[in-house]
C-alpha cells in the first residue's frame, strides 16, 4: 500500500512538472456587490486542515444541531500522547448558541467574497494530497461555506476568509460548539473606516495620481471641517489637477464610506504588491491595504476625480 502511494505521488509530481454623493457618483462600470445576502442562513461549514500540525478542524452546524464534526482535542486526557481524531454527528445545540454563530457570520458577510474556482495547479496539487493519503502543507486553506435558504431553494456559496478579526471570533465559537472546554471566546468591535489613499507612480504607459481622503487627526473635537482631501491627477487630453490639501466636512466623508459600503470596497481582498491597490485607515490606528479589482478601482478613481473638480469649482 505504501509503496502504491509513493508511485502516486511521483506520478502527480510528474504531471505538474509538465503541465456615493449624487452628481458626484460615478455610474457602476460592472456588477456591486448585493445589499444582503441571498437568503436566510440554515446552515454554517468551517474546514481547517492541519497538515502535519494534526490540527484538522471540520464542523458543519444548522441552527438545531451541530450536523457533522472532527477535530483533534485541544486537551486530551493526561498520558495520551498524540489524541485520536474525534467525530460527532447530530449533537443537538441551543437556539442562543446558533444566535451567536448566526450574528458574528452576518456581521462578516459584507466583508466575505465568494472563493474562485481552483486552478489547475491547486486542482493537481489537491489530487497529489488525496492520492498520497494525506494532506500537502501549504496546499490547503481554511474556508467557509454559508448555506442560504432561498425561495429557490438551497444555495452553497463557499467565501475566502474575510480579513477582520472577527473571524477569530467566529472560530473560537464553532472550536467551542465542537469541543466544549469552556473557551474564552474573543469579541471584537468593528473597526470604523475613516480614511482612504490610493495612488500610483507615473509609468511610460500610465499617468501618476494620488487621492488621500481621512480624518485630520490634529482636529480638535467638534471641529467642523475634521477631513482633509489631497488630490493630483491626469485627465487624458486635458491639463493636470491639483487639489492642495483642504479641509472638507464630515458630511462630505459620510457620502464617500456609503459608496464604499456599497460597492463592497471593505470586502476586497488583502493585497501584498499587486496593483491597484488602496489603503484603507480606521479610527483604531490600524490600516489594511486592499488589493482592487479592475471595476472597483475604476468606480473609486471617477467618485474622487469628480469630489476634486467639484472642490476646486466652490
Amino acid at each position: 500500500m505504501l509503496g502504491g502511494k509513493k508511485t502516486a505521488v511521483a506520478c502527480g509530481l510528474a504531471l505538474v512538472s509538465l503541465v456615493a454623493m449624487g452628481c458626484l457618483s460615478p455610474q457602476p462600470s460592472g456588477e456591486e456587490k448585493d445589499a444582503g445576502p441571498p437568503g436566510a442562513l440554515s446552515g454554517v461549514m468551517y474546514s481547517c486542515p492541519g497538515g502535519m500540525t494534526r490540527d484538522d478542524f471540520f464542523i458543519w452546524v444548522s441552527p438545531e444541531a451541530i450536523v457533522e464534526t472532527f477535530y483533534y482535542p485541544e486537551s486530551p486526557p493526561e498520558g495520551m500522547g498524540w489524541p485520536d481524531l474525534c467525530t460527532k454527528e447530530d449533537v443537538p445545540i441551543t437556539a442562543e448558541q446558533w444566535a451567536d454563530v448566526e450574528q458574528v457570520v452576518m456581521e462578516l458577510y459584507p466583508l466575505m467574497r465568494p472563493k474562485p474556482e481552483p486552478s489547475l495547479w491547486d486542482r493537481l496539487w489537491d489530487g497529489i494530497g488525496r492520492l498520497s493519503g494525506g494532506v500537502l502543507d501549504g496546499v490547503y486553506s481554511s474556508s467557509i461555506t454559508c448555506i442560504w435558504k432561498t425561495e429557490a431553494g438551497e444555495q452553497r456559496i463557499a467565501y475566502s476568509k474575510p480579513d477582520d478579526d472577527r473571524i477569530f471570533t467566529l472560530v473560537a465559537l464553532l472550536r467551542e460548539l465542537a469541543d466544549p472546554i469552556g473557551r474564552d471566546i474573543p469579541r471584537y468591535t468593528p473597526p470604523v473606516l475613516c480614511g482612504i489613499r490610493m495612488e500610483q507612480s507615473g509609468t511610460l504607459f500610465s499617468k501618476a495620481y494620488v487621492f488621500a481622503l481621512g480624518r485630520d487627526a490634529s482636529a480638535p473635537e467638534g471641529e467642523e471641517a475634521p477631513y482633509t482631501y489631497r488630490a493630483r491627477f491626469s485627465r487624458f487630453g486635458q491639463p493636470p489637477v491639483r487639489l492642495r490639501q483642504q479641509k472638507v466636512p464630515a458630511a462630505l466623508w459620510e457620502d464617500f464610506a456609503a459608496f464604499a459600503a456599497k460597492i463592497g470596497l471593505e470586502g476586497q481582498t488583502t493585497a501584498l504588491w499587486e496593483k491597484p491597490c488602496c489603503t484603507l485607515y480606521y479610527a483604531d490606528g490600524s490600516h489594511k491595504r486592499k488589493k482592487l479589482d479592475k471595476e472597483t478601482a475604476a468606480q473609486i478613481r471617477e467618485y474622487l476625480e469628480n469630489l476634486a473638480l467639484h472642490l476646486l469649482e466652490e
